[in-house]
């Protein structure tokens, strides 16, 4: 029996913990991740768990049958976990749709909203807290022998299974169930633990007598040392309150500290907390042996309180050499599912090895405390006052950690204090507890020695701000300060911000990952004259691009939202819109909003011109209050394997954003396409698909997409004229001209052209199914990226343009893309310089890219073998040279086909009797480059029927896409699903899946009109 209690009660922590994640996640929806919102949520929960401990302490000893009454909390814990997920649709759409609206508040509002977030979570957290105090009655009862024993194993076989929970329920049970059917799942565990609990009280006899008869069996003798039974409780009492105090600035100076080492996705945060519970469960079952045996546990407790303290301020040496532990971590790692689950493993590692001897300590002081007063007398009443206390404490620390600490003290200063406090009780309980000849000398050296402690941490011990800045889970390098000067650094409430200099870069880092940099020259190009070069940094051209093509999808905008402020450089380009009356950037850590002064003036309006608003708050929580007629949005969060930021990416947060929006408003959402898969940004636009019905995608930095988005069934065709108003034109007069072909060149699909493949193949990312949150920290870590939708923007042959029947115009004469990195605009310009070169006699006066020079060599080599008398020696790969020169004559444009160049091929292919496939190549280009379909429908059996042999003409990718395409335009897909079945196989390369997928959508759409 004992161990079938044992084991109910790990199940009950088990069951817990996972609501307490699936319960933060959900109340997230509503109020957001600040740093506010995160101490409500845990504040409501423990609170009630400590109200619920208090409350059921004083009455356990009236009950006659206290595990019949644990076994009906978990039943009705069952129950609630069941109903939760209704209970919230329910409540919340009700707020949303009649309540908020009709308060005409927005303070009321937000107060309703708070009251609605402690409810839905009170009533748990208050049955929550009264299992342990019922649970601990029960159990002593049927096993009075050796109770602190007892005590200790149910403690730590609860702490055993909430560690145990964080893990299943953050790892595997919202991976597979969701977050409804992880709350199902939680449910199950309460209702086995309800059974265990009713059969073992259906065979236990009926017993009155209080559990402090323990008092009897293992008396204690040290009473009067304290004070009486009344002092020795208000001591001990006051030392659980403490030490949660303590220990949950513990846990938060941990978490945000170990952030910037592991990173700061949800399952890291999943992983150290779970290291810390665990180290209080083995803390429980190592004290268990010494709760009735201690002669002085008053003294003992003492030394542990000390000895925790010590072992806390231990921790910190131990964090800084974990960097270095994680950089060689980060290069081992291989990119594989292994992999991953190596990494997660080995973070678990680490998370221990700075939690585990201060936590152990800590696991042990709960234990010791109540077996202590039992053995005074205190009577069953004490279990629920020290769990109850100690959960208040928990909440005291959570919101001085959080609110007051971190920000005052910083990571380092706050757990020094939080370090202090335990050596500081231990020395009071020493105090207390000594005897004899040490009763004064040893609590005295303890004093001592705790100042020195505390004061040698906090001015010896230096944080190499550069070290903490370094993002080592992404690079895996730890640079020294010297070689990267830090001009700024703070910890925030919710993250730690940094600005340094790399190179001729200024960053911008938010717990170590950059999320926005600019170029010295960026910066000094104020109001200075610079010669225009073209944008060499990704950050640089989608903070420019993100807001401008915005702007071009809205005619006159008058009211604006900026989510994430980043640098400020966005914000600042949108104000540069004089028909802007307002802009308010929603930005959820004010540090980031005092680091990013460092860009100025380069953001200068962003802080000066009186239309711009900063609101810090959570978006989500912003955005739960509808205010109808925005004229634009713009999403710029952090990427999303960050903790909290995925919830952006919904369809309930688009949801809630289209209600902001007016009759004629565009929304724009930046997703990268590094550190993702294909799979995971098809369910971003999934969920947009299901919100707005039209929107269309450009590709804005080197590997950055941004989705614009209309309320309208069409969206407006961009002008492109924004990018000549006088401010903005002044804003960017040290980057060349963003002329309509270089802009046209980045659009990469509309809504109708990516449907088929939504419809058919993605899942929308949601709430409460969030496939973008339990994937992105693993895509981050094995450093994947969506290969397909940026091959959109890098084949030369534009399928989605030539399925859409939508050309993309050739430059006239050349001129410098303004954005090197992006593709589109290299390809174009690289087009147009070839031309350029060409009209010139092909000696042109300078060569602006090395690049280019090669493919002007290319270029030649093919116009001599032209002139040539003889057929060249080896036909193929004379193919691939005519190839080659093709993809770089017609790069970044559609429909447009140098005619001059591939008919010259076919006649010199014609003149010397060529072959067969090479004459069909010729015309295969031509025709998929000018859009000719007819033509290159002709030329591709011929090519097929090669590569089917093993005969390779052209790349069975280019055949494949081709040919599927032309097929499709000729109004033939069932011709065209025979060649995709034939050449899918052959065709390889990064992104090929995606591509494939996108083809066989587009056939079925097609098979499906017929």
């Amino acid at each position: 029996m004992r161990t079938l209690l044992y084991l109910a009660f790990a199940a009950s922590g088990a069951a817990g913990l996972a609501y307490e994640l699936v319960w933060s996640r959900y109340l997230a929806l509503l109020v957001g991740h600040s740093a506010y919102a995160q101490v409500l949520v845990i504040g409501v929960l423990l609170g009630g768990m400590g109200a619920g401990a208090l409350g059921i302490g004083e009455r356990s000893r009236r009950i006659r049958r206290p595990l019949l009454w644990y076994a009906g909390a978990e039943l009705l814990l069952a129950s609630m976990g069941a109903a939760f997920h209704p209970l919230f649709r329910v409540s919340t759409g009700f707020a949303y749709d009649v309540l908020f609206p009709s308060l005409n508040s927005a303070v009321l509002a937000g107060m309703s909203k708070w009251a609605l977030a402690i409810l839905l979570i009170l009533g748990q957290s208050v049955l929550l807290g009264t299992t342990f105090p019922l649970m601990a009655a029960g159990f002593l009862r049927r096993f009075p022998e050796a109770a602190g024993r007892s005590l200790a194993g149910l403690y730590f076989a609860n702490s055993l299974g909430g560690a145990a929970g964080v893990v299943l329920a953050g790892f595997v049970l919202i991976a597979h169930l969701f977050l409804p059917g992880t709350l199902l799942a939680a449910s199950l565990l309460n209702l086995s633990a309800a059974g265990v609990a009713a059969l073992v009280a259906a065979t236990t006899p009926i017993r009155v007598a209080d559990a402090g008869e323990v008092a009897r069996r293992t008396p204690l003798t040290t009473v009067s040392d304290s004070g009486g039974p009344r002092g020795l409780a208000v001591l001990l009492l006051s030392v659980s309150f403490l030490t949660a105090v303590a220990s949950f600035t513990y846990e938060i100076g941990w978490i945000r500290m170990l952030s910037l080492v592991m990173g700061s996705a949800t399952h890291s945060f999943e992983l150290m907390l779970s290291a810390f519970i665990l180290g209080l469960a083995l803390g429980s079952l190592l004290i268990g042996p010494k709760v009735d045996g201690s002669s002085s546990p008053v003294r003992l407790l003492g030394w542990i309180q000390w000895i925790m303290g010590v072992a806390a301020l231990a921790t910190l040496p131990v964090y800084l050499a974990s960097f270095d532990v994680m950089a060689e971590l980060t290069g081992r790692i291989q990119s594989s599912g292994q992999g991953y689950a190596l990494f997660s493993f080995a973070r678990y590692a680490l998370a221990m090895a700075v939690m585990l001897p201060s936590t152990v300590l800590a696991g042990m002081t709960l234990p010791l405390i109540t077996g202590t007063l039992l053995r005074a007398g205190a009577g069953e009443g004490s279990i629920g006052w020290v769990y109850g206390v100690n959960t208040l404490g928990s909440v005291v620390g959570v919101a001085m950690a959080g609110l007051v600490a971190l920000p005052v003290l910083g990571l380092k200063g706050m757990l020094v204090a939080g370090a202090t406090l335990d050596m500081a009780l231990g020395v009071a309980l020493l105090a207390r507890g000594e005897r004899g000849r040490w009763r004064v000398l040893r609590p005295a050296a303890a004093a001592g020695a705790t100042m020195v402690l505390a004061a040698g941490t906090a001015l010896g011990l230096r944080f190499d701000r550069a070290v903490l800045t370094s993002g080592v889970f992404r690079y895996g390098r730890v640079p020294q300060e010297q070689e990267r000067p830090v001009y700024f650094y703070a910890d925030g409430r919710t993250a730690s911000v940094g600005v340094h200099r790399s190179g001729d870069l200024v960053v911008l880092t938010t717990n170590g990952k950059p999320d926005a940099s600019l170029t010295y020259r960026w910066i000094t190009a104020a109001g200075n004259p610079v010669e225009p070069l073209p944008i060499r940094t990704q950050d640089e051209s989608t903070q420019t691009l993100a807001a401008l093509v915005t702007l071009a999808h809205v005619s006159e905008p008058r009211r604006g939202i900026v989510i994430g402020h980043g640098s400020g450089v966005s914000g600042h380009l949108l104000l540069g819109h004089s028909s802007l009356e307002s802009l308010v950037t929603v930005e959820i850590e004010p540090e980031m909003i005092a680091g990013a002064r460092l860009f100025y003036p380069a953001n200068r309006r962003v802080y000066d011109d009186p239309r711009s608003l900063f609101v810090i708050d959570d978006a989500k929580s912003y955005f739960a209050l509808g205010r109808p007629g925005v004229d634009l949005i713009l999403s710029e969060p952090s990427n999303p394997w960050v903790s909290g930021v995925a919830g952006l990416f919904t369809i309930e947060f688009y949801q809630r954003v289209r209600s902001f929006l007016s009759s004629d408003g565009v929304f724009a959402q930046w997703i990268q396409l590094y550190e993702i898969t294909d799979e995971l940004v098809l369910t971003v636009l999934a969920a947009i698909h299901e919100v707005f019905p039209a929107y269309r995608c450009f590709l804005v930095g080197d590997t950055d997409l941004l989705v614009v988005a209309g309320t309208r069934p069409t969206l407006p065709e961009p002008d492109w004229s924004v990018f000549g108003l006088p401010t903005i034109r002044d804003d960017l007069r040290h980057v060349p001209p963003f002329t309509e072909p270089f802009l046209d060149a980045i659009r990469l699909f509309d809504r109708a052209e990516i449907a088929p493949l939504i419809v058919r193949e993605a899942s929308p990312n949601s709430d409460f199914r969030p496939y973008l949150d339990l994937g992105a920290d693993q895509a981050r870590a094995l450093d994947h990226a969506a290969h397909g939708i940026f091959a959109l923007a890098t084949e030369w042959f534009d399928v989605v343009a030539a399925l859409a029947g939508r050309r993309k115009i050739r430059l006239d004469s050349y001129s410098h893309p303004p954005v090197w990195g992006l593709p589109p605009m290299r390809a174009q310009a690289q087009s147009a310089w070839l031309r350029s070169a060409r009209e010139a006699g092909g000696s042109p006066a300078e060569i602006p890219y090395g690049e280019f020079g090669s493919a002007l060599g290319r270029y030649r080599r093919l116009a001599q073998s032209l002139t040539v008398p003889g057929p060249p020696d080896d036909w193929r790969r004379w193919v691939g040279e005519v190839t080659a020169v093709v993809a770089a004559l017609h790069g970044g444009s559609a429909g447009e086909i140098d005619g001059e160049l591939l008919e010259s091929s076919r006649d010199f292919v014609n003149r010397h009797e060529g072959p067969v496939e090479a004459a069909a190549a010729i015309d295969f280009l031509a025709g998929i480059a000018g859009w000719g379909f007819h033509r290159s429908a002709a030329a591709a059996p011929a090519l097929i029927e090669a590569l089917v042999g093993g005969d390779r003409w052209l790349d069975p990718a280019l055949v494949l896409d081709g040919s599927v395409v032309s097929y499709l335009k000729e109004g033939n897909p069932a011709r065209a699903r025979e060649v995709f079945e034939l050449l899918a196989p052959l065709s390889e390369g990064p992104g090929r899946e995606f591509r494939n997928a996108l083809l066989q959508a587009h056939i079925q759409e097609a098979t499906e009109r017929r």
